[in-house]
Order: structure tokens, then C-alpha cells, then sequence
């Protein structure tokens, strides 16, 4: 009964399909991966990344703005 199960997901293509989205879920998490390393690594980013959690936890700034600053510092778009 398993034999046949697996003879007919082989044959209709169900197994790989699932590799290969298994495969693209492994590609984009890594990506994910090393961008949140990368992002949180860079040397401006980690200087005022700190002072700008402090203020969002104070209430002083808003996320949205603690967000954008933090992005604009390490991927400037002007």
C-alpha cells in the first residue's frame, strides 16, 4: 500500500514539486537570513541602532521612523 502510494506521487509529480518548493522556501530563508546579518552588522546601523530602540521604548520616536532611519542608514535612496 506504501509502495503503491509512493510509485503513484513519483509517477504524477507530487515529489518533486514539493522539492523544489522545499528548495525555494531553503533559498529565500537564507537570503532572509543573511540580509537581517548583514543589515544588523553594519557599522552605522549598530551605532545608532541602540540609541534609537531606547527611544522607541521611551515613547520619544516612532517605530515607523526608527524603521526608516535604520534602513536609510544602510541603504540610503537619495
Amino acid at each position: 500500500m506504501i509502495e503503491s502510494f509512493r510509485t503513484t506521487a513519483l509517477d504524477s509529480g507530487v515529489f518533486e514539486k514539493r522539492r523544489q518548493h522545499q528548495l525555494l522556501e531553503w533559498m529565500q530563508t537564507l537570503v532572509q537570513d543573511e540580509l537581517l546579518t548583514r543589515f544588523l552588522h553594519h557599522p552605522t546601523v549598530a551605532a545608532i541602532r541602540q540609541d534609537l530602540e531606547d527611544q522607541v521604548v521611551a515613547g520619544r520616536l516612532p517605530v515607523a521612523t526608527a524603521v526608516e532611519t535604520l534602513l536609510e542608514t544602510a541603504w540610503p535612496t537619495h
